[in-house]
């Protein structure tokens, strides 16, 4: 499969490893300084159309350019497969009114109970990505039923939690500021809490999360000492 070269035509081209993307089977070799992704071939990144690579190859420039050489935390790149979802284009996002309405609430504010950005962010997800799979869909109305029955215990964490996704994100990139790690810090204060009354509530997803928290005790412990 060919590749196109003027895709990656940039002036941190070296950055990806473009040279060797272009070679015959786009076979990259792991001992190349500036290769990203550490992959013998785009097979491993499940990238085997020809319009995907363009559309990596563009995201990949973009992030370089506009965040200063602060991408080495995108390890790798997963392609969603529109089949899982039922397509929703933006004409009918505006007829159903679901994030937004012009004659008083829209779907995802009536539906709206979350206590975080993160978790609005996902709700409207979930409206404008509508899943397909039953499996997943009965799994998220018993995990939205075993919260729900609990709000008045859960609310309070959540909200001492805050929009973890993006202290998360400015870390990362090396943009960080010191009121960062101490939101960070206290977010991991409440995760201990949140296990416990997870594991109260016996659900077997709740269950799982709180298995994960425990996985970020060492990463406290180490902001408690520094703070």
């Amino acid at each position: 499969m060919g590749f196109p070269k003027n895709i990656f035509r940039t002036r941190h081209e070296n950055y990806f490893g473009i040279t060797e993307m272009l070679k015959e089977n786009m076979i990259i070799p792991l001992e190349e300084k500036y290769e990203h992704f550490q992959v013998q071939d785009f097979a491993s990144l499940d990238l085997h159309y020809h319009s995907l690579l363009e559309s990596a190859a563009l995201v990949l420039n973009y992030c370089y350019t506009t965040q200063k050489n602060n991408v080495a935390h995108i390890k790798t790149l997963r392609r969603i497969q529109s089949s899982n979802f039922l397509g929703v284009d933006a004409t009918t996002c505006r007829h159903l009114e679901l994030v937004e309405s012009m004659h008083g609430l829209s779907l995802l504010q009536f539906l709206d109970r979350t206590k975080t950005a993160m978790g609005f962010r996902k709700l409207r997800q979930w409206l404008l990505e509508p899943i397909l799979d039953r499996d997943i869909l009965q799994l998220r109305q018993s995990t939205s039923l075993s919260l729900c029955a609990h709000i008045k215990l859960i609310a309070g964490h959540l909200l001492k939690v805050g929009d973890l996704e993006r202290v998360v994100s400015r870390l990362l990139a090396k943009v960080a500021k010191p009121n960062d790690l101490r939101k960070l810090y206290i977010a991991l204060l409440e995760l201990p809490k949140l296990r416990l009354l997870f594991e109260s509530i016996n659900d077997k997803q709740l269950l799982h999360f709180g298995d994960s928290f425990a996985q970020l005790d060492n990463l406290r412990n180490i902001l408690d000492s520094c703070i």
